[in-house]
């Protein structure tokens, strides 16, 4: 496999399956992008850790079913799709395909989302 522009190789797992507990957010970085990581049943979505409405982490949200919930104005998205869902948001989150192996889980290309626009909207600046 060849690197992806970020310089990171796109077959390199980016969290095994059992460190992602059902239900749970968790915020991984890959190539200086936060990436939130959420597992529903047999199921495995990651989304655009930052909210598109203010500057926070979605991984401090909440998850009811497929909706997630920003923590500092209550914007909602779809983790399957980043739709949003509920205001004051009104962009949606970028997407990336999940693979699994079974045991490892890897992410693709981005799905959705306009990161040429904006490249370093998602960039983790180390707050």
């Amino acid at each position: 496999m060849t690197a992806d522009s970020s310089g990171q190789d796109p077959a390199e797992p980016v969290i095994s399956l059992h460190e992602l507990p059902e239900g749970s957010l968790t915020r991984v970085v890959r190539g200086g992008t936060p990436i939130l990581l959420v597992r529903i049943g047999d199921e495995v979505h990651a989304v655009a850790d930052t909210c598109s409405h203010e500057d926070v982490s979605l991984s401090l949200g909440s998850l009811c079913g497929y909706r997630l919930r920003c923590p500092l104005h209550g914007s909602e998205f779809d983790v399957r799709t980043g739709a949003v869902l509920s205001a004051p948001a009104d962009e949606p989150l970028c997407t990336w395909a999940v693979e699994s192996d079974g045991e490892r889980l890897y992410l693709r290309d981005d799905l959705q989302g306009d990161l040429e626009r904006d490249p370093d909207r998602l960039r983790d600046d180390g707050r």
